[in-house]
């Protein structure tokens, strides 16, 4: 990392110190010893002060935020004051304002302090780089190791579609059935896990019995925005299936659902071959997330890609309750109906933000987070959690990919048979696990009541799920933290908070029913390219309307002059992009009058995505993407076949009305 770059980032900590001194004049000296400690443990341990460091001693606080009281560290850079307390040295008058000298939580706290402090470990924490091999091997390791503590799949995942029955599906009474380390049977289970494993079980037959059934014609086939095993990202050409499994045979014909109409491949009328009958693997990748390491996820053949996106159509249906679906298909009323379904969302996180602020100053909810989540959620618990739905169950063996090609550390095999259901970059990783969770979240309520599997829609409206991040009433958390450790998921303690102070989910932090999320600045080049200057933009802006404005100008600072003054400054509630103010817009561009809209109009820089998109010339293929888009109107006639490569975020000049601006 060049200096310039550790140079931005100790601007940026100087900005969060200065806020703090804005707030109490007394912090000054203590401040600015800190800066002068803080750049000597630079020199010493280099930027990973704020990529590691910093955010390992962050998570340390939150986990004391929540229960009162602040332990003793015990970690680089954070020593303390002296032996009689726990406080830090390292932002000592900062962590004063929040726990007294013996490390007990305030009673009356303002929650800026809380936000400051955690904004000074964070700040750092998510920012975006290429991981060192060394991070990416301690991944990969830890990948593997998931991998082969999960039981085998069982027969169910390698039979055809037709012969998938609930007889070969086992119950959760037969529990995981290998110990991760010496791959013996586990001790019969005690009476309580037989009852919460039996409850669970009947929990799961009536939720998914409910889910209705699955049919591939009634629901839409789209291509996914990521690479496919066969091609990379924007190489290729993903609506041309090269192979086509048995697997998938069964349940989607390929002259019904490969091709755009069967005729095509009928006698001499088709000029390309029916796809092989191979069954293709998927392919590890790594994708760049943190200075920690980075996030695995595979590449799904195209054709697999192809009929999970049909499957992720079916899920999201199921979020909605029968009556919804008919009204809203009718077009005759259009108002949201709760049913048993609104605890999981898909796309929105807004409900399990808001729950969890409100959870943090209520303590009426826990917030839970699994440790590699998708990568634990095995074919084993699947099957049991499915059974009573063979339509959806025969989704899931016809669309699952069964072998990954590693090509990322030579150590381990470039083939495996993978145990887990999924990993990361299958379309219906995300939906199987949020129903999973889901299931196993009402279970553990019903028996912390002692109620009977029929009352499960009852206690719906109590819990959230979105993906891994889990929300449960207080009472139920110590059960449902054994029962994800029964079926072989691991909770991460240090992102789960059940104490009576502080909650975090779906990127919400709250302490006391106030928002304390950090800004985390993902980038900060010396010199940056046009999407690392909207990106630092977005984060300057993001620490303004937190009231962090030392910092804000320090992120903004660090774009180079010759493109800061030309980025326009914009009220506060503008939608334009530039500079967020308070006093209102200003620029340098000059005025003109639109003649044909009678106003005043300025030009204004402001993001554009460039999108490389690669011809094709394959008939048949671009008919099938062709009717999967469904370009309709003016953009009919813009449309063109081919692959959308990664949209590159640019630069451009627009003209405004004045009065978007001021």
């Amino acid at each position: 990392m060049t200096k310039g770059y550790v140079d931005a980032f100790l601007e940026v900590i100087d900005g969060v110190l200065r806020d703090a001194v804005t707030l109490d004049h007394t912090l000054h000296k203590g401040c600015e010893r800190d800066k002068t400690r803080l750049a000597s443990l630079v020199s010493k341990h280099g930027h990973s002060v704020f990529t590691l460091l910093l955010p390992a001693i962050g998570k340390v606080l939150d986990q004391a935020l929540d229960s009162g009281l602040l332990p003793l560290i015990g970690l680089p850079l954070a020593g303390r004051i002296n032996t009689r307390t726990t406080i830090p040295r390292l932002f000592q008058g900062i962590w004063l304002k929040v726990f007294d000298i013996s490390g007990c939580l305030k009673q009356e706290i303002d929650p800026t302090w809380v936000l400051l402090l955690r904004q000074l470990y964070y700040a750092g924490a998510k920012e975006l780089i290429e991981c060192s091999p060394s991070a990416v091997f301690r991944t990969t390791k830890e990948f593997f190791d998931v991998e082969s503590s999960l039981p085998p799949a069982g027969p169910i995942w390698d039979s055809a579609i037709d012969n998938v029955d609930r007889g070969m599906c086992g119950s959760l009474l037969d529990r995981i059935p290998y110990d991760r380390d010496t791959g013996d049977l586990f001790e019969k289970p005690n009476l309580p896990d037989i009852a919460l494993l039996t409850l669970c079980q009947r929990v799961a037959d009536r939720v998914v019995a409910s889910m209705g059934s699955f049919s591939p014609h009634r629901y839409d086939f789209r291509q996914g925005p990521g690479a496919t095993s066969e091609t990379p990202r924007g190489r290729g050409y993903k609506y041309s299936f090269p192979a086509w499994s048995p697997r998938l045979e069964d349940l989607f014909p390929f002259d019904e659902f490969g091709v755009p109409n069967s005729s095509v491949l009928a006698g001499d009328q088709s000029d390309r071959e029916r796809p092989s009958e191979v069954e293709g693997h998927s392919r590890l990748v790594d994708v760049p997330k943190t200075a920690k390491g980075p996030r695995l996820i595979a590449a799904e053949p195209g054709s697999n890609q192809w009929c999970q996106q049909c499957g992720l159509s079916y899920f999201r249906e199921v979020l909605r309750s029968d009556a919804t679906a008919r009204i809203r298909r009718d077009g005759a009323l259009r108002l949201p109906i709760n049913g048993p379904w609104d605890a999981i969302d898909f796309r929105n996180q807004d409900a399990s933000r808001a729950l969890a602020r409100d959870s943090s100053l209520s303590a009426s909810h826990a917030t839970i987070d699994l440790k590699s989540a998708s990568d634990r959620l095995s074919c084993w618990l699947i099957q049991r959690l499915f059974r009573a739905n063979l339509s959806v169950l025969q989704l899931l063996v016809a669309t699952r990919t069964r072998y990954m090609y590693n090509g990322l550390d030579k150590k381990y095999p470039s083939h495996i048979k993978l145990r887990k259901f999924a990993t990361m970059g299958s379309a219906l990783t995300f939906p199987v696990q949020s129903i999973s969770f889901f299931i196993l979240t009402i279970s553990a309520l019903l028996f912390e009541r002692g109620w009977d599997a029929s009352r499960w829609r009852s206690v719906c409206p109590e819990v959230r799920v979105y993906g891994d991040d889990i929300i449960v009433p207080i009472e139920g958390h110590k059960r449902l933290v054994g029962l994800l450790q029964l079926v072989g998921l691991a909770v991460n303690p240090q992102k789960t908070f059940f104490g009576r102070n502080f909650r975090e989910s779906c990127g919400m932090d709250a302490f006391r029913g106030v928002d304390v999320t950090p800004v985390k600045v993902r980038r900060l080049p010396s010199k940056p390219r046009f999407g690392d200057v909207i990106s630092m933009i977005d984060t300057s802006n993001e620490a303004f309307l937190k009231g962090l404005w030392w910092m804000a100008s320090a992120i903004e600072s660090a774009v180079p002059q010759n493109l800061r003054k030309e980025i326009p400054v914009v009220r506060a509630s503008s939608g334009l992009w530039g500079v967020k103010s308070f006093c209102g817009g200003m620029t340098t561009a000059r005025k003109r009058w639109n003649h044909d809209l009678q106003k005043d109009e300025v030009l204004l820089l402001q993001p554009k995505a460039v999108v490389r998109k690669t011809q094709r010339h394959e008939s048949d293929a671009n008919l099938l993407q062709f009717f999967t888009e469904d370009p309709v109107g003016s953009l009919l006639s813009e449309w063109s076949s081919g692959m959308v490569g990664t949209a590159e975020a640019g630069l451009g000049r627009r003209r405004v009305g004045v009065e978007e601006l001021i």
